[in-house]
């Protein structure tokens, strides 16, 4: 993970992300993606963005509901399973650890870091 930050206050979330660093919202049954990975077109492992790098950093700001989550991740757990995968896995409460043993599965052979914020 190249580097993300956010903050939660007032039910609105501010968030932004550099690198392959994405940023997700899990919100009634839905994962969706709120981050844009800063990686060059074609080459996934090629990034145009990171922390301490000469660049802008934008933040973007939602609304939060209860029950929604956030999930920050890394490349290792999300080029290998499908966000219909992590939706699933999210939706019926799997344990992060079990999350990385099915990226494992899946054929991961990245470092894996998954971050799960339940609001």
């Amino acid at each position: 993970m190249h580097g993300f930050g956010w903050i939660y206050r007032k039910k609105r979330l501010t968030y932004f992300n550099v690198g392959d660093s994405p940023i997700f919202l899990f919100r009634d049954h839905t994962l969706m993606l709120l981050s844009k990975p800063h990686i060059l077109e074609g080459y996934p492992h090629v990034i145009t963005s990171c922390m301490g790098y000469l660049t802008a950093y934008y933040a973007h700001s939602l609304s939060i509901q209860a029950r929604d989550q956030l999930v920050f991740g890394s490349d290792g757990v999300l080029e290998s399973l499908s966000v219909d995968e992590l939706a699933h896995a999210l939706d019926q409460n799997t344990s992060i650890e079990q999350i990385f043993q099915m990226a494992l599965h899946a054929g991961s052979q990245d470092n894996m870091t998954l971050i799960r914020v339940q609001i």
